[in-house]
């Protein structure tokens, strides 16, 4: 009796003791594991001190991502930590993990859900196993401790029971050291994404931009390697941007490949190994030697959600992107599609800039633009010159001082209308004083410029007509009102300095000219004149001929410039029967008055002479030169040796008005200053004093 009460006593003594011991056990545990809150030294405690406790071969901690359906661990691999990853329907800890049970198996091979190709592959045997839930206070599932091989014998229901206790104390561990890293997962990453923001916040050159963005996030993902590609939609092409292999293809087809896949689809793919994946193209391997391992490939989207492009990491050094890469890449990517798209605009805005300057200094208009302090902001070349400023209009000069004097107040008078009324102003033509004491004429202009919500400011336009008023006061000397009209509107102004174009020069003299001047008196002369050119003059001008001067009693008139006609020559054969006739009429109306008749003598020639504005930009003086001119004044002279023939012509003019008016060869004539005689061609005073008039759809009026 008394060794029986001292045989229950010594298990009581034991049990208790056990106790005391697994209790000093789970305290000194939750000591360690409560101090310690990195997540992989914690992993790697937990697993070490459950294979401690149990007196086993191995543990393994597999905590549960839900949104990936897959039981991972990290383990100690070198110098390193490896990320291991399982489905969640794989194997006893995925049975576990789906069904919240424990299980305790003696005999692992005689059990179904035991997977064993893990032995297989690694050369382990695994015997028993004791695998069971780690549950968050909620109750929620939120890993699986497995332990494998008790030493010597099987896991027993105390083991169960130590198991269980140690697993509260690891799942208060577990979600404080998760709950730390997710927080230094995110200062990280807003530490990451700030300094790449900084890195690439003052680069606006797109190809330095993308160089740096891409070294960056390889540095920030761990990866061997990373890629940029744009999307090239036309084409249906990524175009690389960026790699790090100069043999890599720098144009892949979209659908082709990893990249391709993603462009099309708009899929993230982060894959462990690229060689199993049907989708992946392992020609650039091929080719270069590398050899692509881990994957991880997404769109690069803009705000409205179009993919411009596609980034991919490649080779993580620690094995497989997680889906905390995942998100930090996604961040990466947008900070990216942003610093592009600036440097984009940027580069538009520097073209539209580089192309608004070279039109703006190309224009012979002049436009200024002034702050609200009347401040010159902008100006171009046409503004410098015209301002008087060679050299450049210095920095903060005000429009007021720059254009100085009195003399110019209608012009500061417009820019203060454009600030004080807000209005565009009317085109007005005002003469402008230049700083070097010269006056031109301007067509200036004023626009309000404004922002989206306010003026900034004034835009003063400037045009020098200073040439276009002079040649225009010359035309309405040597041409019609109608046909200087026409010539202006159509900006066809003779060019200073004249053009080689063909010609037909009409020359008019009266005949004794020099003994009339002596017969009568100055007064009585100049009057006879003026009543005689106005009536011929007029006559070129229905003609719609041009006016090149007088000499002394001599008309010169041309056709053909400025304004050209087909029929330029039939126009001055036109010309001069009108003046016979015209000036029959004059004759009649001296003789009733008791004065002397005049007779003229006209020559007509077509060639090529230079006309143009001849002269400088104070005078100028609209005139045709060359061996035309002095041909026609020529024939006029030979008109004395032909008293029938009043009109004489060259062989071109003949040659244009033969199947209009009656004309015949007169001579061969050797005209001074030609090798080759002229062929001499007249129109007879018969025919100019016939009944039938002239061809009328030739006339002008």
């Amino acid at each position: 009796m008394a060794t029986t009460l001292r045989s229950d006593g010594a298990d009581e003594l034991g049990e208790l003791r056990q106790s005391v011991q697994q209790l000093s056990l789970l305290l000194d545990l939750s000591r360690v594991l409560s101090s310690e809150l990195n997540l992989d030294r914690l992993l790697h405690t937990i697993m070490a001190r459950t294979t401690e406790m149990l007196e086993a071969d191995r543990s393994t901690l597999f905590l549960v991502d839900e949104r990936r359906q897959e039981l991972w661990s990290r383990v100690a691999q070198g110098d390193g930590v490896n990320e291991i990853r399982i489905p969640l329907s794989t194997g006893i800890a995925g049975y576990v993990a789906t069904t919240g049970e424990t299980v305790n198996i003696t005999d692992a091979y005689s059990d179904p859900r035991f997977n064993q190709s893990v032995d297989l592959e690694t050369g382990y045997h695994t015997r028993t196993i004791l695998c069971m839930p780690v549950r968050e206070a909620s109750g929620r599932v939120m890993g699986v401790l497995q332990v494998l091989n008790k030493r010597g014998g099987v896991f027993t229901v105390d083991d169960e029971r130590l198991l269980s206790a140690f697993g509260v104390q690891a799942a208060v561990a577990l979600t404080n050291a998760s709950l730390m890293e997710s927080r230094q997962r995110e200062v990280e990453k807003s530490s990451t994404l700030l300094g790449l923001m900084r890195s690439v916040s003052t680069r606006l050159d797109l190809d330095d931009l993308l160089d740096q963005i891409m070294t960056r996030t390889r540095s920030i993902m761990h990866a061997e390697r990373a890629n940029l590609y744009l999307a090239d939609y036309e084409e249906q092409f990524l175009i690389a941007k960026i790699t790090q292999d100069t043999q890599f293809r720098d144009r892949i087809p979209f659908g082709v490949g990893l990249p391709g896949y993603v462009v099309a689809t708009g899929v993230t793919l982060n894959i462990p190994d690229a060689h199993e994946d049907f989708r992946f193209d392992d020609t650039d391997d091929r080719v270069t030697g590398f050899v692509t391992r881990s994957v991880l490939c997404m769109p690069l989207r803009d705000s409205s959600g179009r993919i411009l492009g596609v980034l991919e990491v490649i080779n993580k050094d620690t094995g497989q992107f997680t889906p905390d890469d995942e998100e930090l890449l996604d961040a990466i990517g947008a900070q990216e599609v942003i610093a592009l798209e600036n440097a984009n605009l940027f580069a538009d805005i520097w073209q539209r800039k580089q192309y608004n300057d070279s039109v703006l200094h190309s224009m012979a208009t002049a436009v200024i633009t002034l702050d609200m302090l009347g401040r010159i902001s902008t100006a171009n070349s046409a503004a410098q010159r015209i301002l008087g400023f060679p050299d450049g209009i210095p920095p903060f000069t005000r429009f007021k001082s720059a254009i100085r004097g009195e003399e110019n107040a209608a012009v500061w008078q417009k820019v203060v209308r454009a600030y004080t009324q807000g209005l565009p102003s009317p085109v007005d033509e005002v003469k402008f004083l230049q700083p070097n004491g010269n006056y031109v004429t301007l067509n200036i202009w004023t626009e309000p410029l404004r922002d989206q919500r306010s003026q900034i400011g004034v835009v003063l336009v400037m045009e020098d007509i200073t040439r276009e008023r002079q040649l225009a006061g010359t035309l309405r000397r040597v041409v019609s009102h109608q046909v200087a009209e026409q010539l202006m509107a159509s900006g066809a102004l003779p060019e200073v300095g004249g053009t080689r174009r063909k010609v037909t020069v009409l020359m008019s003299d009266i005949r004794d000219f020099t003994p009339m001047t002596e017969a009568h008196e100055p007064e009585e002369i100049v009057s006879m004149l003026n009543e005689y050119f106005g009536e011929m003059i007029d006559i070129v001008f229905r003609w719609e001929g041009t006016l090149d001067k007088f000499v002394g009693d001599a008309i010169m008139a041309v056709f053909g410039t400025p304004m050209a006609h087909d029929d330029d020559p039939v126009r001055a054969v036109c010309t001069a029967i009108e003046m016979r006739r015209q000036l029959k009429l004059f004759n009649e109306k001296r003789i009733e008055e008791g004065k002397p008749p005049i007779q003229i003598g006209i020559g007509i020639c077509e060639g090529e002479a230079i006309s143009g504005a001849i002269g400088s930009q104070e005078r100028l003086e609209f005139t045709v030169i060359g061996d035309t001119v002095n041909t026609a004044a020529r024939l006029e002279g030979l008109t004395k040796g032909f008293p029938d023939h009043k009109i004489l012509m060259n062989e071109p003019v003949y040659q244009q008005v033969k199947h209009l008016v009656a004309c015949e060869f007169l001579d061969d004539e050797h005209v001074k200053g030609k090798a080759q005689p002229v062929r001499v061609y007249g129109i007879s005073e018969a025919v100019v004093h016939a009944e039938h008039p002239l061809p009328e759809a030739l006339r002008a009026d």
